[in-house]
């Protein structure tokens, strides 16, 4: 369980109080109603999966069938956007180890307020989602993190809220306020890499609009991080930057960034041990519009709780006429690792009969959960293409490597990987059937490899429904 934070993180109650402020009054001001769109969504799947939680050695095969429910709101009226999501599985499970089981799984819901005032703009998003970790890949998500390269069951919590208000959107003098809150939390895990932790963070801006080709800027930010980790480590970080952007011309722009920061980090398992580093910190991003699409290059110099990282990394992207190609590359660097090569290549394009994309890319950043450099590789792979013009055949490929880079790191690394092959047909206009042959590899640099098979099948149906 997450320790109570409230006394000293009062983030979330803020934010609430803040909102239901806010909310109201910009309601007041409504005079146009829009029609809302009701959209829902209903998803039948059954299957069977060997080794579902990717164990070393296989218990035996889970028979599912899952019954998926979904609704959601978009409202726009006005300066007005409402939209809201909602989803649920009814799962029946034949499982080794846990017999037979049934209830509601894999909760998710999603909020979005935003009011447009004539100078201003107050935005509002909490979701809430709660995965059963044995279903979830999270390698078919498109951004991951440490904690995603887990091994087991349990459920996954993660709850997020957020509030931001900004002022003299077209004055020469501006103000950002924006509070956000994020908790993980983790029950009925055995994987030791899968520690419940919380974020809060707090920034207020200034913005200054000396012409209308630069713009000044004054920030300052402020984070509290706490974990059940080993050391039950807490840490806060302090940011006050001061920067600039300037547009040189229609096509050149550079923003820079300047200031100082804090990292105070205590450890209640542990007393008296607690790391306090300080120092210079700065940005450098420089963008030139390209008649095919653009050049980018940024430098930049940050803090974090085992010292200083340095990146710079240079950037092209390409627009064709069927798709998309994006190349960068560069070199990440910190005080407990060598450099290392970081980059990102991705390709997409539209074909005569249906599509293909391709993405890999490297990062090296220092983790939060493992206070350790962590350089992570990514390959995703994706093909589709219609086989009449009611049945189409659809391949992906996902993986993903995460190693411990630096002194004392060996034996650290975890990869997974993922490939799902399916066939739809459309049975009528609404329903779709879908039916496909799953795989899933899991590999620790210490320990036994696993591996899953599966098969499933899916009748679904979305429609969409006016006020």
């Amino acid at each position: 369980m997450i320790r109570d934070t409230r006394k000293r993180h009062p983030i979330p109650f803020w934010a609430v109080i803040f909102g239901l402020w806010v909310v109201p009054a910009s309601v007041g001001g409504q005079e146009n109603s829009g029609d809302p769109i009701f959209t829902f969504g209903i998803d039948q799947k059954v299957g069977a999966t060997e080794n579902i939680r990717l164990d070393s050695a296989s218990v035996g095969t889970t028979y599912f069938s899952d019954t998926k429910l979904s609704f959601g709101l978009l409202r726009e009226s006005g300066a007005h956007v409402l939209e809201f999501s909602v989803e649920g599985v009814g799962r029946i499970v034949d499982d080794p180890v846990v017999g037979t089981d049934s209830g509601i799984r894999d909760i998710r819901s999603d909020l979005r307020y935003v009011h447009e005032g004539a100078n201003s703009r107050f935005s509002l998003n909490a979701s809430y989602w709660k995965p059963d970790l044995a279903f979830l890949d999270p390698l078919t998500r498109e951004t991951i993190d440490d904690q995603d390269f887990f091994r087991g069951g349990g459920t996954r919590e993660d709850i997020s809220t957020g509030v931001k208000l900004e002022t003299g959107l077209y004055a020469p003098l501006g103000f950002v306020f924006d509070l956000n809150s994020f908790r993980r939390s983790y029950s009925n895990t055995t994987d030791p890499l899968l520690s419940s932790n919380q974020t809060d963070s707090a920034a207020l801006g200034a913005i200054f609009r000396f012409a209308p080709a630069t713009r000044g800027r004054i920030d300052y930010y402020e984070s509290w991080y706490q974990a059940e980790d080993t050391n039950q480590t807490d840490r806060t970080t302090r940011r006050f930057t001061f920067g600039l952007d300037h547009d040189f011309s229609a096509i050149d722009t550079l923003s820079l960034d300047l200031g100082h920061s804090k990292v105070f980090e205590t450890f209640d398992a542990v007393p008296g041990l607690e790391n306090n580093l300080s120092g210079p910190v700065g940005t450098l991003i420089f963008n030139r519009v390209m008649p095919n699409g653009l050049i980018n290059a940024t430098l930049d110099t940050t803090l974090n709780q085992t010292g200083r990282q340095t990146r710079l990394e240079f950037g092209r992207i390409f627009d064709l006429p069927a798709g998309g190609f994006e190349i960068s590359l560069g070199a990440a660097k910190g005080d407990t690792f060598g450099a290392r090569p970081i980059g990102r290549i991705a390709y997409d394009t539209e074909l005569a009969r249906g599509a293909f994309n391709a993405e890999l890319s490297r990062t090296a950043s220092i983790s939060d959960t493992l206070s350790q450099a962590t350089e992570t590789t990514r390959l995703n792979l994706g093909y589709s293409m219609d086989l009449t013009a009611v049945s189409a055949l659809s391949l992906n490929l996902n993986y993903a490597d995460i190693s411990l880079v630096g002194n004392n790191t060996a034996g650290g690394g975890r990869e997974r990987a993922s490939f799902y092959a399916s066939y739809s047909h459309d049975v009528t206009e609404d329903w779709d059937v879908v039916m496909g042959y799953e795989y899933k590899y899991f590999s620790p640099d210490v320990g036994p490899s696993a591996n899953s098979n599966g098969i499933f099948f899916t009748l679904r149906r979305d429609f969409e429904a006016f006020r």
